[in-house]
């Protein structure tokens, strides 16, 4: 009978840490950790991005990361920080998790979804989200979908809190202004058809059994405050600023439209470079949900194209009409026992 371990989520980005540990069944594999977002959102530094894979890879639990919509405000759009209205649960799940994160498996079909009852919300308060925000008021929802993974039929559920709010100090300068902040958070559990709900002990034992490192929750509260507490201070800068210049002739307001022209080619520019760095990582997290579905890319040399390929082979061959065989034996070549040209995928990296 297998064991069980003690694992820890890793920043080894910024802080360089532990963020929080679990316990998972012995033979299970982890992937990915806490990412760090740059400077897209001062509020929102981090970016938590892991999973854990039994090892056949058929069963999942994925930690998704953190979205935050605000209804309005002169905020810009980032990846995980976006404009939009109030929403419930299961429409998060729908309309933002599944979009985002498993583009990889459709078609898929929605087997159910709804609020979850107070009883099956302390599978969330108890494991996931142990810490409530008083300022927010929370809803709890979940939505099951089927697909097939290699032929074989797979179940998901998507577990989805969303707390619904006011932000601090709304509005530009400290002036309050009517805006919504919805914080959305999720998981998914994954198991072959008709063995997703006899697994949930399994995984809501490791999911009860996740302990933040409080010292790492310590420091990373801090360091936000302090971006919040800069960004606000350079704010007033700029109004007290604003305020001594208004009165300056046409001269000077020239030189500042100069300068405000100057300042947007350099934030287009730097946007360009963050949106390359964003589309890096973004190529690193397909790697890996490739990884944990047990796909591979590898480049079609009659197209010279990539294309998704079976993983876990040695050799794979793609024939005149298209069809691939695979080998599990180093130099192996089909055409010497094969009629046909076949040609070999190389795998991209």
């Amino acid at each position: 009978m297998a064991g069980y371990r003690n694992v820890a989520c890793m920043d080894n980005v910024g802080f360089n840490m532990e963020v929080f540990r679990m316990i998972i069944p012995d033979d299970w594999i982890c992937y990915g950790g806490m990412l760090w977002n740059g400077d897209q959102c001062i509020a929102m530094p981090t970016i938590l991005q892991f999973a854990i894979v039994s090892p056949e890879g058929s069963k999942a639990l994925e930690f998704f990361p953190d979205y935050y919509f605000q209804s309005g405000g002169m905020v810009p759009e980032s990846t995980y920080f976006r404009r939009g209205p109030p929403m419930e649960p299961e429409q998060a799940i729908l309309g933002w998790i599944l979009k985002q994160h498993r583009t990889q498996v459709q078609p898929y079909r929605v087997i159910g979804q709804g609020p979850l009852p107070p009883t099956e919300q302390m599978f969330w308060i108890g494991g996931v989200s142990p810490q409530q925000d008083s300022r927010l008021s929370y809803k709890f929802g979940r939505v099951r979908i089927g697909y097939d993974v290699h032929g074989i039929p797979m179940e998901e559920d998507f577990w989805a809190q969303v707390g619904l709010g006011h932000p601090p100090g709304s509005g530009m300068f400290g002036i309050p202004i009517p805006l919504t902040f919805t914080m959305l958070k999720a998981f998914s559990c994954r198991a072959p058809q008709g063995n997703l709900d006899g697994t949930y002990g399994m995984f809501r034992g490791m999911l009860h059994s996740l302990r933040m490192n409080p010292e790492y929750a310590q420091k990373s509260k801090e360091f936000t405050l302090q971006k919040v507490s800069e960004g606000m201070a350079t704010s007033q800068r700029i109004l007290q600023w604003s305020r001594q210049q208004s009165a300056q002739n046409n001269q000077w307001l020239q030189q500042q439209a100069q300068r405000r022209e100057a300042a947007s080619r350099e934030f287009e520019l730097n946007r360009q470079r963050y949106n390359e760095k964003l589309e890096a990582e973004r190529k690193l997290s397909q790697q890996r949900s490739d990884a944990i579905l047990g796909w591979q890319t590898a480049i079609n040399p009659q197209t010279g194209q990539e294309q998704k390929i079976d993983g876990g082979h040695v050799d794979a061959y793609i024939g005149n009409l298209g069809q691939i065989i695979y080998s599990d034996k180093y130099g192996y070549n089909p055409n010497e026992y094969l009629s046909g040209n076949w040609q070999r995928m190389t795998p991209v990296d």
